[in-house]
């Protein structure tokens, strides 16, 4: 159920409106759309969507014939359910993260791209909670965020990893259980000191803030691997993209199965050159891919 919150994530972290489809609760993503609808985040009654398309050849537009929906490129018989879009409703999903937290001071809008959530003693200090979505921020709400000095800037998986003052942002995937039942993970461990990590693709050192992790050597497979993560920093990499990438780079073929390809990989990283890479790298639950980590603890 990761891969539908985090598909869920991204779609409240983009601009209004966000809604899913008929394929959407018919495919991977069914389980989680319903628990969410559940809980209020995604309205219980379909508005109709205003360019629908056909689902059968992708090209069409349906029409209404008699009692049927026929669409005018390949007169499949479209349901109507083909029509219908579902928003997710961003209010009562922040609603629900600030009482999980005990925020107080209520939700509020700032703009389009920024909401205020409110203060709790986190991590041994009071901290104000925004949620951010968007590359930009208006001056309104950077003028908002910088009249914090503890702040916790919340976001989508494909949200800012940073402001303009260097202030950190979290994504909510991080702390998000998707459950049944779904629950928001104690965010203290995050906002201890962290160093922003760097892989210099010219010398091959691995850096966390202003801490030196270590140096692999440029042009072995080792360092590909890390030069490929680095370059989807914080986002998971499937193992299959990541040995295409290594394989490709280095100019070499390997037939190892790609999870245990990587895995040696990084073991041999591990071992000879930064004993600290379990502290960068993370896996899913699974074990689909690797993550290079944007942030740890200093």
């Amino acid at each position: 159920m990761r891969a539908s919150s985090e598909f869920l994530l991204g779609l409240l972290g983009r601009e209004d409106p966000a809604c899913v489809s008929a394929e959407d609760w018919e495919g991977v993503h069914g389980p989680t759309l319903r628990l969410w609808q559940g809980m209020g985040f995604v309205d219980r009654v379909p508005a109709m969507n205003p360019v629908p398309s056909c689902p059968h050849c992708g090209e069409g537009v349906p029409y209404r014939c008699g009692r049927r929906l026929l669409c005018d490129r390949c007169r499949s018989e479209v349901d109507v359910r083909h029509l219908h879009l579902w928003c997710l409703r961003l209010p009562a999903f922040l609603d629900w993260v600030a009482a999980q937290w005990g925020l107080r001071g209520g939700v509020s809008r700032i703009d389009a791209q920024l909401w205020q959530l409110g203060a709790s003693k986190l991590g041994g200090s009071v901290h104000e909670c925004f949620f951010r979505r968007g590359a930009s921020l208006s001056e309104a709400a950077s003028d908002r965020l910088a009249s914090y000095r503890q702040a916790l800037v919340l976001t989508g998986p494909t949200g800012p990893a940073a402001d303009a003052t260097g202030r950190a942002h979290l994504c909510l995937l991080e702390l998000l259980d998707p459950g049944p039942p779904l629950a928001l993970a104690d965010p203290a461990p995050f906002l201890r000191p962290r160093g922003r990590v760097r892989f210099d693709a010219g010398s091959g050192v691995l850096w966390a803030g202003d801490g030196w992790f270590g140096e692999v050597p440029v042009g072995s497979k080792e360092f590909y691997l890390l030069d490929g993560l680095a370059r989807d920093l914080d986002r998971f990499v499937p193992y299959r993209d990541l040995k295409a990438y290594v394989l490709r780079a280095a100019g070499s073929a390997d037939s190892t199965e790609e999870a245990t390809f990587c895995q040696r990989l990084k073991n041999r990283i591990k071992r000879t050159w930064v004993p600290g890479i379990d502290r960068l790298i993370a896996t899913t639950n699974k074990g689909e891919g690797y993550r290079l980590r944007g942030y740890v603890e200093a």
